[in-house]
């Protein structure tokens, strides 16, 4: 994990080089490691993290252009990312009569959907997240796994090079 985090955290600053976005992507990527290592063994995303996510966002910020703007829109969706993943879920349970996420993969796509930029990001993350889910069932040929370390990891990757994926997607049109 040491050698994970360090290369990420690497990799955050080669791509923001030293700025408030470098600070942003490294305490996040260590609550996300932390959290996800939590979910792994113990199969519960402690809420206590999941706020830290939040301070961390309205903290950096506040120290980016717009603030105002940033805080507003990255709340806004959010809100939509959590609350409509909320309603998928319950849709599911009740159609299928199984639980699909739990209440801590809930709050925590809402606390990395305050870091996403666009739409197209969080679609890109929603299906990065589910793409890595399955790779990591079908890996451990499992029924059952816990969400949150996929969702993690699609929001290091977006946070990253979200803009990228979305500039190439949207340029193919």
């Amino acid at each position: 994990m040491e050698l994970v985090a360090g290369s990420a955290c690497c990799m955050i600053v080669y791509r923001y080089d030293m700025s408030v976005m470098s600070l942003r992507g490294i305490l996040l990527t260590v609550v996300l490691m932390i959290l996800s290592l939590t979910d792994l063994h113990g199969w519960i995303s402690p809420d206590r993290l999941q706020i830290a996510g939040c301070v961390i966002f309205l903290a950096t910020a506040l120290l980016l252009p717009d603030p105002i703007q940033r805080i507003f829109g990255g709340l806004f969706l959010g809100l939509i990312l959590g609350g409509g993943m909320l309603l998928v879920s319950l849709v599911f349970d009740k159609l299928t009569g199984k639980e699909s996420l739990g209440g801590g993969d809930i709050k925590l796509f809402f606390m990395t959907g305050l870091y996403l930029n666009s739409a197209w990001e969080r679609l890109f993350y929603l299906i990065w997240s589910c793409l890595l889910g399955l790779g990591c069932a079908a890996l451990r040929r499992s029924q059952r796994l816990p969400f949150g370390p996929s969702i993690a990891a699609a929001c290091f990757i977006m946070t990253l090079y979200g803009n990228v994926i979305t500039r190439w997607y949207t340029g193919l049109f």
